[in-house]
């Protein structure tokens, strides 16, 4: 579903875009993995990070980083668990990466099977 994807996309860059002060760096990887017929979107940044013990939890509807980061940066919480939900629609999964460290930024791979597994709703 191209338009989920795009959705998906959009989220993700915004966040990027949204934790990276000026003169960083966000970007889009789109690696195709052979092996497991899987396609990876990667988006990255070198903004503020997520500390080890946010990475799984940011993904929660309602759930924002710290306490003091929440109030900086505007936001409902929603933009992860929305990408997590359609991700899971499309037969993939997703996950965070970061050091933790500002400057050091985060990655966010959406992993999604090549071909749609064909269900009954859509065939």
């Amino acid at each position: 579903d191209n338009r989920r994807l795009k959705q998906i996309l959009i989220n993700l860059l915004n966040n990027a875009v949204k934790f990276t002060p000026e003169g960083g760096h966000v970007g889009l990887e789109v690696n195709y993995l052979e092996e497991t017929d899987e396609i990876h979107f990667i988006v990255w940044d070198t903004g503020i990070g997520v500390k080890e013990e946010d990475l799984e939890r940011l993904f929660n509807p309602f759930v924002q980083g710290e306490s003091h980061l929440a109030r900086t940066y505007e936001g409902t919480g929603l933009g992860l668990a929305l990408v997590r939900q359609l991700t899971i629609l499309h037969g993939g999964k997703v996950w965070m990466e970061s050091k933790g460290m500002p400057g050091e930024g985060t990655r966010v791979i959406v992993s999604l099977p090549r071909k749609q597994p064909v269900s009954p709703e859509n065939s």
